[in-house]
């Protein structure tokens, strides 16, 4: 039926019915964009946990490869300090021998006045 031969009542319910169909329609282009823009962000989101985990894997490996570098180093130092008190004990022996020789040199000297 044309709108012109619609009663007042029938007018309304038909205008009421077209708007709902426009308010429908704009709802719907409304819920499509942002299914646009929630999948967008999921992309966003899902790149930028692959980036930091990728980061956090080269952190973690450097950390791993430095602590196994200080616990050589360590290590090495331990057996510096052991190195360093052999080579202590030496030079006290060697002191004390060269303290005999001098003792022995200032006899001799001492004898031959």
């Amino acid at each position: 039926m044309p709108v012109a031969e619609l009663s007042r009542d029938d007018t309304i319910a038909h205008y009421n019915a077209v708007m709902i169909e426009e308010l429908r329609s704009s709802q719907k282009a409304v819920i499509e964009h942002v299914d646009i823009k929630i999948d967008a962000l999921d992309r966003k989101l899902e790149n930028f946990r692959s980036e930091v985990n990728n980061r956090f894997d080269i952190v973690e490996a450097a950390i791993k490869y430095n602590s196994m570098n200080i616990k050589e180093l360590q290590a090495q130092m331990r057996e510096a300090g052991g190195n360093i008190k052999d080579l202590q004990t030496s030079m006290m022996r060697v002191e004390g021998r060269l303290d005999d020789h001098e003792d022995r040199i200032a006899t001799l000297e001492g004898s031959q006045v």
